[in-house]
């Protein structure tokens, strides 16, 4: 279409270009830049060479070695070897497994000089130095090695010296080994060069170590060239290393796979007690050699007593003798091994033990620990627990005791403040009183059940914590407060005073005066555990638990009520009447009782007069036709309070007669009751009106009232339900389908 964009073509044409796009990129995806790789490979290195020969001529006596660094034969087919001015030789040949080649530069028989590739034109330069390279067939530089001539303070080419490459890089030359015999041309062409001595430290010890028993000296040592043979561990007289006899001599252990060495020694034994120069040589295979040394170092005999530490009890602590003392702590001997460790048990002042030495014999570890079983320390005071430790030299330590006192006096509870027995609580209970002890209380321990039950039902109501504020008496909680007024106590103060609150003497008595502490505690037997839901009787103890663990028999208070429940009340059915009747209430509580109950009016038209309105059981009766509410109130002894109503109709006023006095007064006896009287006298007594719904006091509202009088069924009469329900269904059926009809022309109207 003209001026229109071919959609259709531009979609092939995306198609195409997406399609290209995705092959390109799967395509380059097989194509990435690799950097060139210098030192690509390891398998050999330039290991020596010979720049400066004496007596020979450089163009007879010069040469350079490789190694292999491989496990395996290396073929040189295509490998080649070069320096900075000459030309390029291709090596011929192979190298065996970790083996050396030669190329030298010529050869004569006073060169003696094993070579393996000769190449005039590798002439290395004696004044300026040079490099010399090994690249593999792919051209790949394997190893570089830049020498300096002798131009250079630092050089490399000394005369009649080779130059030794080791493995870090570093040169060094060789003036040790002499491998010509006209001339003093020192190396190791075709062999491996070895002139540095193995690296060896002491690391086990430092400057004025001294050793007692057992000892072991060790340290690291290395060599990169030919190896680790061996290190002796030697014992100079201090100052003298080096230069006089050793007083003894060892051959520590390798370890080649950590490089350390190590040797156990016993002072005393191996070595004699005294001051040295400690010095470790380690030799390599190449017979070099390189020591460390320690000045000085003592070995000296073990004199020192282990030490004591005991952790547990505490000291001063007190306990009670039917659970299980346990004596803890370590005993630490830095020098020599702890041979035995014992518990004595006596009393304070006193040398003798009381009870068998309890002793623990080449003991595994620095902790020990004792048990001093329940029920072993039988008398009530103190006591004193050694604790005694010897080395396996004889060393004894000093003994490390505690003092513990037992205690089996439990405390004593004054008879409770509060609550009374048989008192009756409205609002939770303010539980209190004062306990006293001859040593520290602990706590207070209190408990419920319901009253009269059997002591094993006692459930835990707390523990409760002797804290500042459950023993702060000048200010109490409300539940408290009628009891313990606040800031006095009044019958209870004695109780409580200072000066009669005590504690355990630090000597070796304790005083009769008991410590005393007053408390107090509030608790709601609904909210709080153990909850007990409703009102009850219950028995309450108090319980004081002393530091050691001893609990009292108790204080008690039985039979406390706590009736937070109203009466339960009820004022009997509804009721329809014309005449006095009687009518019986009920009003119960299980708790504190009923008090008084009281019967009322509410509301109505009139009065209503009740025979006994503080009774259960009274009688009524109404002097207004009308409805009337009649409440029954009940109130129990501690002032909880509940009523129930009920409704009564009351549909005629009664009739009257003279009474002797000539006073009107309600007839009383046989008199007609609702089911006959109609006191509107509309045809219909009250009861079969208060049956229909209408009202019998009105002679216009009775049953039928509302319908027609023709005696036919009225259309809309409220007794014909079904009929009236067909004529709404009719009439709604016809008034849709005249809807439907004017819908329909008016569709048409329109088409047209």
């Amino acid at each position: 279409m003209t001026g229109l964009v071919d959609l259709g073509r531009i979609h092939k044409k995306l198609n195409r270009a997406i399609h290209f796009m995705l092959v390109f990129a799967v395509a380059m995806t097989h194509f990435a830049w690799v950097p060139a790789q210098v030192h690509a490979a390891s398998e050999a290195r330039v290991s020596e060479f010979m720049a400066n020969p004496a007596v020979i001529s450089d163009g007879d006596g010069e040469w350079i070695e490789i190694q292999n660094n491989l496990d395996t034969v290396l073929d040189l087919t295509g490998w080649t070897l070069s320096e900075q001015d000459g030309v390029t030789h291709e090596l011929e040949g192979a190298i065996l497994p970790n083996g050396f080649f030669v190329v030298c530069r010529g050869t004569t028989a006073d060169a003696d000089v094993p070579c393996d590739n000769e190449n005039s034109g590798l002439q290395l330069n004696n004044a300026r130095g040079d490099t010399i390279t090994l690249k593999n067939p792919a051209a790949d530089v394997i190893d570089e090695v830049v020498f300096e001539g002798t131009n250079f303070t630092d050089s490399n080419a000394e005369p009649g010296q080779s130059a030794v490459v080791h493995n870090d890089g570093t040169i060094t030359n060789d003036n040790v080994n002499q491998y010509t015999a006209t001339g003093p041309n020192h190396g190791t062409p075709g062999a491996a060069s070895d002139l540095q001595a193995p690296e060896v430290e002491i690391t086990s010890h430092t400057s004025g170590d001294t050793e007692y028993t057992d000892f072991t000296v060790s340290g690291t040592v290395t060599d990169e060239d030919s190896g680790v043979d061996r290190v002796r561990v030697r014992f100079f007289p201090v100052g003298t290393a080096g230069g006089g006899g050793s007083v003894a001599n060892f051959d520590a252990i390798l370890d080649e796979s950590t490089n350390t060495f190590t040797i156990d020694l016993v002072a005393g034994d191996d070595v004699p007690f005294g001051d040295y120069d400690l010095v470790a040589r380690a030799h390599d295979n190449d017979g070099n050699a390189k020591s460390d040394i320690v000045t000085p170092f003592t070995l000296a005999p073990d004199t020192f007593a282990p030490e004591i530490t005991i952790t547990a009890p505490a000291n001063n602590s007190i306990h009670s003798n039917y659970q299980s003392i346990f004596v803890e702590g370590t005993v630490i001997d830095e020098h020599s091994a702890v041979d035995a460790i014992a518990l004595r048990i006596g009393r304070p002042g006193s040398p003798a033990a009381i009870l068998p030495i309890q002793e623990i014999l080449n003991p595994t570890t620095e902790e020990f620990s004792f048990e001093i079983p329940a029920d072993t320390l039988t008398d009530e005071g103190w006591y004193r627990l050694a604790i005694l430790a010897r080395d396996d030299k004889g060393n004894r330590a000093d003994r490390e005791f505690v003092r513990v006192y037992i205690d089996r006096t439990a405390p004593e509870t004054a008879p409770l403040f509060t609550p009374a027995d048989d008192s009756v609580w409205t609002s939770p209970i303010c539980i209190a009183g004062a306990t006293a002890d001859n040593t520290i209380l602990d706590h207070i321990n209190l408990y419920a059940k319901p009253a009269g039950a059997t002591d094993e039902t006692y459930e835990l109501i707390t523990e409760l914590e002797l804290t500042e504020e459950s023993t702060d008496f000048s200010s109490v909680p409300e539940e408290c407060e009628e009891t313990l007024a606040s800031g006095s106590l009044g019958e209870f103060e004695e109780f409580c005073r200072p000066d009669i609150q005590d504690s355990v003497e630090p000597e070796n008595e304790v005083r009769k005066r008991y410590f005393a502490t007053c408390w107090y505690y509030v608790w709601n037997p609904l909210t709080d555990d153990p909850f007990f839901v409703g009102e009850s009787h219950f028995d309450i103890k108090a319980a004081g638990v002393d530091d050691a663990g001893n609990e009292e028999e108790s204080a008690y208070a039985y039979n406390v009520l706590w009736d937070v429940q109203a009466p339960v009340v009820n004022a009997g059915p509804n009721r329809i009447d014309c005449v006095k009747f009687t009518r019986t209430g009920t009003a119960t509580d299980n708790g504190s009782g009923i008090k008084s109950v009281k019967w009322s009016v509410v509301s109505g038209p009139g009065t209503v007069t009740f025979g006994s309105p503080d009774k259960l059981t009274t009688t009524m009766v109404a002097d207004e036709v009308g409805t009337y509410v009649i409440r029954l109130t009940a109130t129990d002894n501690v002032g909880n309070v509940a009523h129930d109503d009920f409704t009564l109709t009351w549909i005629a006023i009664p009739s009257t007669v003279l009474n002797a006095n000539g006073q009107a007064g309600v007839i009383e006896g046989d008199v007609s009751g609702p089911d006959t009287v109609d006191s509107d006298g509309d045809g219909y007594s009250d009861q079969e009106e208060i049956d229909a719904g209408t009202n019998p006091n009105d002679a216009n509202d009775f049953p039928g009232a509302n319908d027609n009088t023709d005696g036919e069924e009225d259309v809309l009469s409220d007794e014909d339900n079904s009929f009236n329900f067909w004529w709404i269904v009719l009439l709604g059926g016809t008034l849709g389908l005249l809807y439907f009809l004017l819908a329909r022309r008016d569709e048409e109207e329109t088409e047209e």
